[in-house]
This record gives C-alpha cells, sequence and structure tokens, in this order.
C-alpha cells in the first residue's frame, strides 16, 4: 500500500508543517541540524524516508543563510530512497531580479530556479511575485504550482469585518483584489502608486464618496518596508474614514513596519506564508490541495516543438495588454524584434478603475505596431482602435469581412454616443470633469475605419513581415473568428470568444488542429449553462410579464445577441405564442446588424427567407421621437434594445421609465460584467444610477444565460479538445478572476496541459 506523503520541516516551519499534515492526513518527520565549531551545517533525518514523497516545508524569507541546509536536506532524502522529493516554500525568494536592467547584474530568479529545479521533484509556493513572467514554469523545469491566497484572504474578511471595502494598492493588484470582492460580495477599488525608491512610496486614492460607513480593508501581496498600507491608512485618516485593517498575504516586515503599521491599523493580520505574530489566516488547506494534485513529472511538450531561442531568429513575446482579470479591454501584443502585432484592441468596461484604463497612455507608443488583426467586432475588442489610431498607429487593420462590416456599425456608433454623453453631461451638469469630452468622436471611429483590410476564413493572410493569420469560425457572432498567427517558427492561435454548440443560429466554433501556444477565453470558465430550452424560458417569463399588464425591456447586445432575440420570438410567434404583443427593435446599431445578418449567409445558420422573416418580427424604430412613443405607451409590449450591460444607449431610458413598476420585467440575456448597471440588477439591486440620479428597480428582473452567445466550461474544454497535440502552454483571459482560475484547473486537470491565468501587461516568451 503507497505510503502517505512525508511532511518534513525546515527548522522554524515546524507549524505550518503540522497544519499541513492534519490537511494532508500525513506525517511530520524531524531534521536535526546544528553547525559546527568552524560554521559548516549538520543534518540529519530523523524519520525513515524510503519509498515515500517527502514534501520538505521552507518558507524562503531570507533565503540566503538557510538554503544551503536545505539542499542538504534534499540531497539526504534523494539518498536515503525517497520516491518524490518536494518543495513546500509558502513565500518564494528571489522573484524580483528577472531582468537584467544594467550591465553585469545576475538575473538571479533565473539562477536561483536553476538550483531549486536540480534538488527538487516539484515546488508549491503561494502567490509568487510574478512580474514579467506569466507562469512559474517559465522558470522551473519542474512541475510547479502557484496557489492563491485570494479565497482564504476572503473568508476570514468575510467572517471578520463587517461591511467592508477592499483597497488594492496600485494596478497590478486590480485581478486578485477583484477575485477577493468575487467571493465576499464586497465593493473594492484601487489605489494609484508612485514609487520613487525602495522607501519613497506615495498613493493616491480615488473618491469613496459611494462607500460611507464601509470598513476600509487595505489589501496587498507583500508586505516589506509597509510604507505603501501605511501612507494609504495616512491617507483614510486625512480624509476621515474609520482605521483600516490591513491584511497581506507575505508579512515580511522589515525593521519597525509592522510596529508604525499598527499605530494606524485597526488591525494588522497576515496569511502564514512568513511565520510572524501577525499570522490569523491559514494557506495549509490551499497548499494541501495543490500538493494533492501536482504532476508526477514534468508536464508534456507539443511533439517536435523547436527550441525557444533560434540563431539568427529574434524570439517572439506575447503581452497582455487587457483582458486579464476582467472581460473587457481584449488587447494581446506580439513582438519579434521590432516588429509588433496587435490582437484585438478593445475598451475596458465596467468597473470605473477600468474604464479608466482607457483614459491611460496606451502601454506602448502605438507608431510602433506594424498591424492589428481583430478576432470580432464587439466594443471590447474593437472600441479603442479610434483612439489608437489617432495617437498614431498607421497600420493596417485585417478582419473578416462580417466583421470590418459590423465595426462600421460599431465604431460610428461608439463615436456618436460618446460625444452624446459628454454633451448631456455638460448640460445636465453632473461631469466630474470640467467640461467632459469623449474619448474619441465619430471623426475617430471614420478615420479607423479607413485602416480595415478583408481577410478571408482559412486563407493565410501576411499581415507583417512573414507573419500570417489564418481566421476559423468562432461560432460567436457574425464574422467572429479564432485566429492561428503563424510567426518565428510558432504558431500562436486566439481563441476570440467563443460561440455555443448547437446553437439555432451561429455555426458551432471550428476546431483548430495545431498550436505552440493558446490564448483562449474564459468568461464561463466556472459554469455549465443551464440547458433549458432558450425559446421557452423566455416565453415564459415574456408570457407572465404580459399576463399582469407589464412591459418587457430587454437589453441586448446590438450585434449578435439582439438577432437571436429576434429569430426565437419568431420561432414562437410562429407556433402561436403572444402573437398579438407587439415587438420593438428601438437600435439604430442593431437594426442595422439585423439586415447584415442576412447580407453574410456563410456566418449563420438561418436560411435567407428564415433570416428575413425572423428579422421583420420587430418594428424598426430609428427615431427619437418614436423610442420616446414607446417609453411613454403604458401597454404590454417588448422592446429590445441596446446596450446589453445596460451600460448606456437607448435601453437606459426605458430602464429609467418601466424599472420602477412591478408588472415590469427587465429581462437580460446573458454575461454582466462586474461594475455594470446590468450586473447590479442580476444581484438584486433595489435602485441604479443613471444620467445623475438613482432609479428605484421595482420591477422583475431576469437573466436568461442560456442565450449567451459565450461558451461554457464545458463547451470551451471541447473546443480544447480538438487540438491533436498538447500547445507549450494556454494563456488564459477575458473572464473574471474565479471563471479564468477553475479553467485553469478544469484544463490541468482533464487535458493534462499547463495553462496560467494572465496578469496585467506581462510579458513572456514562446
Amino acid at each position: 500500500m503507497t505510503q502517505a506523503p512525508l511532511i518534513l520541516p525546515m527548522p522554524g516551519n515546524e507549524t505550518f508543517a503540522r497544519q499541513l499534515a492534519k490537511a494532508r492526513k500525513s506525517d511530520v518527520g524531524t531534521v536535526e541540524t546544528r553547525r559546527f565549531p568552524d560554521g559548516e551545517t549538520y543534518l540529519r533525518l530523523l524519520t525513515p524516508v524510503a519509498g515515500r514523497t517527502v514534501d520538505i516545508v521552507a518558507t524562503l524569507a531570507g533565503p540566503d543563510p538557510d538554503f544551503l541546509r536545505l539542499a542538504f536536506a534534499a540531497d539526504a532524502a534523494r539518498s536515503q530512497g525517497a520516491d518524490r522529493v518536494r518543495l513546500v516554500a509558502p513565500y518564494l525568494a528571489y522573484m524580483r531580479q528577472d531582468k537584467a536592467f544594467h550591465p553585469g547584474e545576475a538575473v538571479t530568479s533565473d539562477t536561483f530556479a536553476r538550483l531549486v529545479s536540480s534538488l527538487f521533484d516539484g515546488i508549491v509556493t503561494v502567490d509568487p511575485h510574478l512580474h514579467r513572467r506569466l507562469a512559474l514554469s517559465e522558470l522551473y523545469t519542474i512541475p510547479a504550482a502557484a496557489v492563491q491566497a485570494a479565497p482564504a484572504l476572503a473568508d476570514w474578511i468575510a467572517a471578520e469585518v463587517d461591511r467592508p471595502l477592499l483597497i488594492g494598492p496600485d494596478s497590478e493588484s486590480a485581478q486578485w483584489v477583484a477575485a477577493i470582492a468575487a467571493r465576499t460580495g464586497a465593493p473594492w477599488v484601487v489605489m494609484e502608486k508612485t514609487r520613487r525608491g525602495d522607501f519613497d512610496v506615495s498613493v493616491a486614492l480615488p473618491a469613496l464618496d459611494d462607500h460611507g460607513g464601509r470598513t476600509p480593508v487595505l489589501v496587498d501581496d507583500i508586505a516589506s518596508s509597509g510604507r505603501t498600507m501605511l501612507a494609504a491608512a495616512q491617507l483614510l485618516a486625512a480624509r476621515g474614514l474609520a482605521r483600516p485593517v490591513c491584511a497581506v498575504v507575505h508579512p515580511l516586515f522589515a525593521g519597525d513596519a509592522f510596529a508604525r503599521l499598527q499605530q494606524v491599523a485597526a488591525r494588522v493580520v497576515s496569511c502564514d506564508s512568513v511565520p510572524h505574530p501577525s499570522n490569523a489566516i491559514s494557506l495549509a488547506p490551499l497548499v494541501a490541495e495543490a500538493l494533492a494534485t501536482l504532476p508526477a513529472r514534468p508536464l508534456p511538450t507539443a511533439p517536435d516543438r523547436p527550441p525557444l531561442t533560434l540563431k539568427g531568429h529574434a524570439m517572439l513575446k506575447l503581452t497582455t495588454l487587457g483582458a486579464a482579470g476582467t472581460v473587457t479591454g481584449s488587447r494581446h501584443l506580439l513582438t519579434r524584434g521590432n516588429q509588433r502585432i496587435l490582437i484585438d484592441c478593445g475598451m475596458f468596461q465596467g468597473l470605473k478603475n477600468l474604464r479608466e484604463l482607457n483614459w491611460a497612455p496606451f502601454p506602448v507608443e502605438p507608431r510602433s505596431i506594424g498591424a492589428v488583426v481583430l478576432t470580432h467586432a464587439h466594443l471590447d475588442h474593437t472600441g479603442y482602435l479610434p483612439k489608437l489610431v489617432a495617437d498614431g498607429f498607421r497600420g493596417p487593420i485585417y478582419a473578416t469581412p462580417a466583421t470590418r462590416a459590423v465595426a462600421e456599425l460599431i465604431l460610428r456608433d461608439s463615436g456618436h454616443l460618446q460625444e452624446k454623453d459628454a454633451e448631456y453631461a455638460n448640460r445636465k451638469g453632473f461631469a466630474k470633469h470640467k467640461p467632459a469630452r469623449p474619448l474619441y468622436g465619430v471623426k475617430e471611429a471614420e478615420r479607423a475605419l479607413e485602416a480595415f483590410v478583408d481577410m478571408d476564413f482559412h486563407v493565410p493572410t501576411r499581415v507583417l513581415g512573414d507573419a500570417e493569420v489564418t481566421p476559423h469560425h468562432a461560432g460567436h457572432i457574425l464574422g467572429a473568428a479564432s485566429l492561428t498567427v503563424d510567426w518565428a517558427g510558432r504558431k500562436v492561435v486566439f481563441s476570440g470568444d467563443l460561440g455555443r454548440y448547437g446553437d439555432e443560429v451561429m455555426v458551432d466554433p471550428e476546431a483548430v488542429e495545431a498550436a505552440d501556444h493558446i490564448v483562449i477565453e474564459s468568461t464561463y470558465g466556472n459554469r455549465i449553462h443551464d440547458q433549458t430550452d432558450p425559446a421557452e424560458a423566455l416565453a415564459a417569463l415574456i408570457s407572465r410579464t404580459a399576463a399582469r399588464g407589464g412591459t418587457v425591456v430587454i437589453p441586448a447586445f446590438a450585434v449578435g445577441r439582439a438577432q437571436s432575440l429576434l429569430y426565437y420570438i419568431w420561432k414562437l410567434k410562429q407556433g402561436g405564442r403572444f402573437r398579438d404583443l407587439p415587438v420593438y427593435l428601438d437600435s439604430p446599431m442593431a437594426i442595422n446588424a439585423s439586415e447584415l445578418l442576412c447580407t453574410y449567409p456563410d456566418d449563420h445558420r438561418l436560411s435567407r427567407n428564415i433570416c428575413r422573416d425572423a428579422c421583420a418580427i420587430a418594428t424598426y424604430v430609428r427615431d427619437v421621437e418614436k423610442s420616446k412613443e414607446i417609453t411613454a405607451n403604458p401597454y404590454p409590449k417588448i422592446v429590445i434594445s441596446a446596450s446589453g450591460m445596460a451600460t448606456g444607449g437607448r435601453v437606459l431610458h426605458h430602464i429609467r421609465a418601466f424599472a420602477p413598476d412591478r408588472r415590469n420585467l427587465i429581462l437580460f440575456s446573458g454575461f454582466q460584467a462586474a461594475g455594470t448597471r446590468g450586473r447590479a440588477m442580476v444581484e438584486g439591486a433595489t435602485e441604479v444610477k443613471m444620467f445623475g440620479e438613482w432609479v428605484p428597480v421595482r420591477a422583475e428582473v431576469a437573466n436568461l444565460p442560456m442565450l449567451s452567445a459565450h461558451a461554457d466550461a464545458k463547451e470551451l474544454l471541447r473546443w480544447l479538445g480538438g487540438f491533436t497535440s498538447a500547445p507549450g502552454g494556454v494563456t488564459i483571459v477575458h473572464g473574471e478572476p474565479d471563471a479564468a482560475e477553475a479553467l485553469r484547473v478544469r484544463i490541468g486537470r482533464e487535458l493534462g496541459w499547463h495553462a496560467a491565468v494572465a496578469r496585467q501587461e506581462q510579458e513572456f516568451t514562446i
């Protein structure tokens, strides 16, 4: 019978080892160490290890004095017959220097990783400081797991802090603060941090007017000098807010940092990755789970994969500039030498701290980008293009013909709406900036559209130098594509947004056979869609609302969702359901997109006759006066209007008019991003703010996620299963933290592939 792993603590790690052994139902061994008179180390394993997996526990805060002792323990375990020797390092050192900034500097993270990889058969750590690296596997050649402490922090905060407001120290913290917020249901904000040196830090807090009466919780991954938390706590006090709770993952606390922080905080707590008096949150259960799933040997790589560097060839690098920790702002940069290709160029939407990224300088000089290639036309994938062109981009923008046609609608509409929103804000006086200005207008959108170049499905297109891009049907919306980028001897596949298998309107996502690296979306990476017939679910809600004399308002994405809704309503009316109930499509862009649907029949399943009849089921409303008449009409009806997450557009006027009446129904039909009005209403908000005022929500609110145009977790795995061999790696994007992490776990467990959740502006070599 296989023996349970032996937990072997190095001196000072006994408490964590006992908790880990309890979680794993394992034994705790003993190591005897001492110094000889000349300073050399004596080490002896007092517990037999032959035939067992040995997990050596050693947090590596201040590792230099003790690393040799750790190496001796690993070698002793192996020489005495241990089956496997793994390192449990709750805090992992030497992650800071991952690049040579000056001639002659040692890249210590690489050297340290080689040393550890030569000694151990696997490593588990917690929230390593992966700055320019996407995953530990880029450094370590052994199976490596990076545990996220967010669930443990979230559970402690939910249990111990009344009405918390989570505050992250900088933009890099956004995704893991969001993960804690998602688990606790607490609101969150992110500070702006300026670091001028190791001990010179300044922070700026965003507006907190909407969070009065909450307890500030400052959350950081590493507290060393403590300057960031100290500055933030002092700033909160200056604003008259309560003393914060400070929670950190790794409590290094150099010098008097802990004592100084205690003076300004209500409480300072930490995870037990490093032994410290502030330890209050146990990581052992999470580490135990990671150990249980750590592969027994290095993960497989694609057969015949070329080496990482080829003589005379520049390496290919991928940098994620958006859609990391969120579903919006898709921007992925491929770089080879001084050549750059940008895959998608979307706007950030939802939470304020995300929307503000649209106004920040683009992470690279727009003029340095040689070409942009689009997966599809939705705003979160194309909406930043006019700003990119206005700021200096002069290259071509490649897209499938249908994507180009839809982008013409979306970008012109976006420019128009931004101009109108700025004008309205200035007229009503609720703009925080005087005067309010749009990010771009219609003229900038027109300039961007002039740069579009068509590319056909299944046909390789040369886009920059020797880089070729081949589009494959993604089945998400009209023209949507997954992309194979063949460049520098590598094949990088971008899933784009994947649609549903068996959808009645759109075609199935096409399988792609080969890739060295895959970048995949994860919108529904943690969910399986309800298998209820969407037409029947829609019919039940509409019939119930009409019976009580109410109006059904459906916020819908103008491209894709609006047309699917028209099809299902047409199908139901054909079957005799609510035949006399009028249907209005109140969105000029949705109307134009509906007309386009019949122009590109190869992108969907509908026959020409059904496409024509389904799109004709609604009364088209183009002018504003007619839209106002619908709002004033008290009789039962169905109103389909954009935008799908209630972030803008005419649907806001309908929500303002119909949400206060209990007879009515606000019906969402897909994913609602964090920070949007749609998300707030789906989660039970009793009022939402629009046009500078709070609108009560008394109407019934429902969501039909089975109408989503996004693949669920099972369908994402099905698409990945179409590859004929394992890629070298998978990068997970376009998902909120819980969804992305759930997909990462499933990919590792079900496919045996290495996958990593992307972080904002991380760069790695393919």
